[in-house]
């Protein structure tokens, strides 16, 4: 039987979050349960200390009521977390992973906890495939033999005792390191003992990782939860104009005599936009939702329908990934009002404005668009899995 130390205590800088990235969701679940389930199924695991930051102490007391399970809160570095969480372990040997790991396997826990048995200290860790250079004042100074080198990951086992010893000595000396099995190569000269792991595991540190984790746990877990990473939805709107309507696009006003007639606001680009994400949730039509026969609906700013869908498509674990809209009208010009559309359906869907496409074309006098009789929308969206950074 052993000890864990989960650490927690990070920060969502780099990732742009507003919060600690471990509290990320990813199909509905935190970075952290996903270690935190796996090490608790391991039955030679005896107790785990989970090392959080002080802002986040209350959170994890108030969902947490597993008797298995000891929160403490970190310290400012690294180094310091560890220490504490070592402090509240009693097993002679302990594993030490990052709650931002989220790909951890039960293979890799028991694998690095038996050889540290024997080597005081072991890692996982995978081959390096690029060439690596070391670099001074921006000048290639030495290439390393990349058949030597490791990307070390975690979980990491390290006998307890001597960890708490060597991180005291590396305080005193001003030494750094840059992972938990490091102590034992400075302090007591020791080879700590890797274990092959895969490049999935990665540690979550930035947006990019946010995205790919996303898919690497889609892979993962998708196909039996019956969940596609990406979603595909089309729709088409047309509404006639007429005297004494605003003329409403995208949810800007448009300066034009005439607007467009319907139960709503009659804005076809919104409901074209409403449309192809419930048909790439599976949701139906608009109509089903919000029906031209409900007075609850009527003269509705269709604003109000971007915003229902857009909460069920994040109940449902999917964000815009981005979408592509075409407007057919003969009048008025669009040149200036395409870009305050964009910005428009960009922030209505908590989106980047990249990730949004307008355009605007006539349809060269030819039928009831060119006469002008009416202006038609037609949207194209892909969804994703994720979540609202």
């Amino acid at each position: 039987m052993f000890d864990c130390v989960l650490l927690c205590a990070g920060s969502g800088t780099r990732t742009k979050l507003n919060y600690n990235k471990i509290l990320y969701k990813i199909m509905g679940k935190p970075l952290y349960q996903y270690s935190l389930d796996l090490l608790l199924n391991i039955k030679e695991v005896n107790k785990i200390i989970l090392v959080v930051s002080k802002q986040d102490f209350d959170y994890f007391k108030s969902i947490i009521n597993d008797d298995r399970i000891k929160i403490i809160i970190g310290g400012d570095e690294r180094w310091d977390s560890v220490y504490n969480g070592l402090l509240n372990c009693d097993s002679d040997i302990c594993i030490i992973h990052d709650g931002a790991r989220p790909f951890i396997k039960e293979e890799y826990v028991l694998d690095v906890y038996n050889n540290a048995k024997v080597y005081n200290a072991s890692t996982v860790g995978v081959k390096v495939k690029d060439t690596i250079k070391v670099v001074d004042k921006d000048l290639i100074i030495d290439t390393l033999d990349r058949s030597k080198l490791y990307q070390v990951q975690t979980p990491q086992a390290v006998n307890r005792k001597m960890m708490l010893d060597g991180l005291k000595r590396l305080k005193d000396d001003n030494i750094n390191i840059y992972d938990d099995v490091m102590v034992f190569e400075k302090i007591y000269n020791e080879y700590p003992r890797i274990v092959y792991s895969d490049y999935d595991n990665i540690k979550i540190t930035t947006e990019e990782d946010l995205e790919y984790a996303n898919f690497l746990m889609h892979k993962k877990l998708g196909k039996e939860m019956n969940m596609n990473y990406y979603r595909i939805g089309h729709s088409n709107d047309i509404h006639r104009l007429v005297e004494g309507r605003k003329l409403i696009l995208g949810g800007i006003e448009i300066d034009y005599p005439k607007g467009l007639l319907g139960h709503s606001d009659g804005d076809a680009v919104l409901h074209a936009v409403s449309e192809a994400i419930l048909g790439a949730l599976g949701l139906g039509d608009i109509g089903m939702h919000f029906p031209d026969t409900d007075d609850k609906y009527l003269n509705m700013d269709s604003s109000y329908f971007v915003l229902e869908t857009y909460k069920k498509m994040v109940e449902m674990g999917y964000i815009i990934n981005n979408i592509d809209i075409i407007i057919f009208l003969e009048k008025p010009n669009m040149s200036k009002y395409k870009a305050l559309i964009k910005e428009n359906i960009a922030t209505l869907l908590h989106t980047n404005k990249e990730n949004v496409n307008v355009k605007a074309t006539r349809k060269e006098g030819l039928g009831f668009i060119g006469r002008g009789e009416a202006i038609e929308a037609e949207c194209v969206v892909m969804l994703k899995r994720g979540e609202v950074l």
